[in-house]
């Protein structure tokens, strides 16, 4: 909680015996520690900032809500077929409610709905259940662990009704082939290569790059036939800096989690 240049002998209360405040002078911060109650429900407190130890002077006010979170744990690998996950809840009364990712592009609706809005309603008393797709493709490959926050949101009253909390312990991809591409430092550098559909039959393959800033897929969903062989075209941006060594990871996959392929490109920038 960033308030003002922080001077000693200020002091700090909390309205609530759950929450222990504390200052601290380095940062400029005021840090609570509480204890929450079961998800969904809201802890609330009011923190008091005082001038002085005597509590004489009042500096600041501020309410602070905490929610509870149910704490969905996963162990996924990093390229790897989404996983669906069904998320629980339960209302008093009937509602319109949506679903908010904190970060899509690790937990969304899944397969087609990906982009789309998630409303649902919720009948009084019901146990209603909702699909959450959770796939992984990181930028940085020594990344262990990702965090995403759903939230369920009344449409009518803007209230939060229920949140989710997605910690995920994340493998490394497996390589199945590796590329080397050589680009002219401070100029766009377009690279195709030919990818074989390895199924017996039709399949449509979405191709994700793990640095889109990097390495960008012109085309990311293509439809192959059986076996059938097409083209993947790659865009890569200039690159500033001869002599540097760059990689990304190429993730091929498709809705049903039959193909599952990490193809990883070396980049290496050379003066032009």
């Amino acid at each position: 909680m960033p308030f003002f240049a922080l001077t000693k002998g200020m002091t700090v209360r909390c309205s609530a015996k759950e929450f222990i405040p504390e200052l601290n002078f380095e940062t400029g911060e005021v840090c609570l520690v509480a204890h929450t109650e079961r998800a969904p429900r809201k802890t609330e407190t009011l923190v008091f900032l005082y001038q002085d130890r005597f509590q004489s002077v009042l500096l600041a006010t501020c309410k602070v809500e905490v929610y509870a979170m149910q704490c969905m744990r996963l162990k996924l690998q990093t390229g790897a077929p989404e996983s669906i996950v069904s998320l629980q809840l339960r209302s008093a009364a009937k509602r319109t409610v949506e679903f908010f990712s904190s970060n899509p592009k690790l937990v969304c609706p899944p397969g087609a709905q990906r982009t789309e809005r998630l409303i649902q309603v919720i009948q009084p008393n019901e146990m209603e259940t909702v699909s959450m797709a959770v796939k992984v493709a990181l930028a940085d490959s020594k990344q262990t662990h990702a965090k995403a926050r759903v939230q369920c949101v009344d449409l009518a009253t803007r209230e939060l009704v229920y949140a989710w909390l997605f910690d995920i312990e994340v493998d490394k991809p497996l390589i199945q082939r590796a590329y080397q591409v050589t680009v002219a430092a401070g100029r766009h550098t377009p690279f195709i290569f030919a990818y074989v559909n390895p199924l017996g039959e039709a399949v449509t393959l979405e191709f994700v790059s793990s640095k889109p800033a990097l390495m960008e897929v012109r085309r990311e969903r293509q439809f192959f036939e059986s076996r059938e062989s097409k083209t993947v075209e790659l865009f890569l941006p200039p690159q500033a800096k001869a002599g540097a060594a760059e990689e990304a990871i190429l993730y091929v996959n498709d809705e049903h989690g039959k193909v599952s392929e990490s193809l990883l490109f070396k980049i290496l920038v050379t003066n032009a």
